[in-house]
């Protein structure tokens, strides 16, 4: 019998290792916030039972847990469904011109809750299992069916970027999802389904009850500022803000840049389209993309003092709650490219850079780290800092192109190994390097341009002495 203890013992520890699913997060929205403020936000997921904390990357961001949200069974909801009814009678409006405030009827409510073991987050459960059985258009997914609501707080001298946010439970550490610490003012969409005690009882809401329920389409706001909304199904956001004759506007979209893949949607992400309008609806600007990135950027020269309008959706109007995206607009500095891409490593470049909104910020003496690989560059300006774009450091000798080499005959030497700097500065340009090498020597030739976010899609041919080529690739 002795011997049957240590097998009970491990087949025990076994099935709890089974049951204890680590957490795994589908979004947070919002998907950052501006440095010195303090916001909340919600987590959604899966297998998120007691939560216990929040990790986020780098330094300047602190979390508190608020509270976690699963929704019940339909037999537990019935049970609730049922003890409501018991003490419904209770809620009736006070007669004879009573008045009772928000935080005195409220405190009544709950009283009577308690009497039959139920709170205000089981009546919001109610709420959100018929919205959900109810709405045809809802696409019912267990997978970010659990939410968590969290306080942060961002320091003021957090550092602005993409961070790594991860949910701790008792069960583990959740996957990361990216959040961004941002410098423009944030304006955040209301909740689409924010419970309502007094409406969901049939109550007339107190005169000092919060009304503060105006959705982004309501609101006007000056530049710049980073908007924070998600799209429902077939849902389109619209806002508006004031801008002045000359300026000439930015008009960011983060959606896949915050959630890259999305495994059960066509395509694999959330696809936005942007477009700016007049106030009589016409259509100024679209943007569905930039260049190969999927998340939009637009470019408006303002033609006049007035009010526009900034509309969003999916491609084909899908929508879930984790279609969450992150706009930011306003004459920002942008950046489309820098030259050269790269340098040695350890040494210094003079760099430019070629976008909007630099002013005289174009040009830079920049040192290069000591470490070879790729980073990311931006530009600052009194606007703030601008997009980030890749550099490339290496430990081989770099070399600048020189122009007039468009043909084989008059073709730039290159001394492997080594590494040319180019431009394709007009359609039809090409660029011709002459390298010398003996027999049997084996060579690679690489282009590094789409990879560090270049819109060139690089062509590379290889010819003898003879001008016969032996050698293609795209």
């Amino acid at each position: 019998m002795k011997l049957l203890f240590p097998a009970a013992a491990v087949a025990v520890i076994f099935l709890t290792q089974v049951q204890a699913a680590p957490p795994r997060i589908g979004y947070v929205y919002p998907a950052g916030g501006q440095r010195g403020t303090s916001f909340e936000v919600v987590v959604g997921g899966q297998y998120l039972d007691d939560p216990t904390g929040v990790y986020v990357s780098g330094e300047g961001v602190s979390a508190e847990i608020l509270e976690h949200n699963k929704l019940p069974s339909a037999q537990v909801i019935s049970d609730y469904r049922d003890k409501l009814r018991e003490i419904q009678p209770s809620f009736r409006e006070p007669r004879g011109g009573e008045k009772r405030s928000a935080e005195e009827m409220r405190s009544m409510i709950v009283d009577q809750l308690s009497k039959v073991e139920l709170t205000e987050k089981n009546l919001r459960q109610i709420e959100e299992y018929e919205r959900r059985r109810n709405d045809p258009k809802q696409q019912l997914n267990t997978q970010i069916g659990e939410t968590v609501r969290v306080r942060v707080t961002v320091a003021g001298d957090a550092a602005p970027g993409i961070r790594y946010w991860r949910l701790e439970t008792s069960s583990g550490l959740s996957n990361p999802m990216r959040f961004a610490i941002g410098e423009l003012p944030e304006i955040f969409e209301p909740e689409p389904w924010r419970f309502d005690l007094f409406r969901f009882l049939g109550l007339t809401a107190p005169a000092s009850q919060d009304e503060s329920t105006e959705s982004l389409g309501q609101r006007t706001f000056t530049l710049p500022a980073t908007v924070n909304g998600r799209i429902l199904p077939g849902e389109v956001d619209e806002f508006s803000f004031e801008a002045k004759e000359g300026e000439q506007v930015v008009v960011s979209l983060q959606a896949r840049n915050l959630i890259p893949y999305l495994a059960d949607a066509v395509p694999g992400w959330f696809q936005a389209v942007v477009s700016l309008h007049d106030t009589r609806g016409r259509e100024l600007a679209f943007a569905d993309d930039y260049r190969f990135d999927p998340d939009p950027v637009m470019f408006y020269k303002i033609p006049r003092d007035g009010e526009f309008r900034i509309r969003v959706h999916d491609s084909i109007y899908r929508g879930r709650e984790d279609f969450v995206y992150r706009i930011s607009i306003g004459e920002l500095p942008f950046l489309t490219a820098i030259s050269p891409l790269g340098g040695t490593a350890g040494s210094e470049v003079d760099l430019v850079f070629h976008g909007g909104n630099l002013d005289e910020h174009h040009q830079k003496r920049y040192p290069i780290p000591e470490t070879p690989g790729v980073i990311g560059l931006f530009a600052t300006t009194e606007l703030g800092r601008s997009n980030s774009i890749s550099f490339h450091a290496d430990t081989v000798p770099e070399d600048a192109e020189r122009e007039e080499n468009g043909r084989i005959g008059v073709a730039n030497e290159l001394k492997p190994p080594g590494i040319i700097n180019g431009t394709i500065g007009r359609p039809g340009d090409v660029d011709f390097f002459r390298v010398k090498g003996t027999g049997n020597q084996p060579m690679t030739f690489e282009i590094f341009a789409r990879r560090l976010g270049s819109p060139v899609d690089a062509g590379l041919t290889i010819f003898d002495d003879d001008g016969n080529q032996i050698g293609f690739n795209d």
